[in-house]
């Protein structure tokens, strides 16, 4: 049960890492863009 946790837990930050990622480089490009 500990290690099912674990690993849903570490699903989430590793989708939340990459949501952000992915939307602070399309933030960034569109900035850049604008410039």
């Amino acid at each position: 049960m500990q290690v099912l946790l674990q690993m849903t837990v570490c699903n989430c930050l590793l989708f939340y890492a990459c949501w952000f990622s992915l939307k602070y480089s399309r933030d960034l490009s569109y900035a850049v863009g604008t410039i």
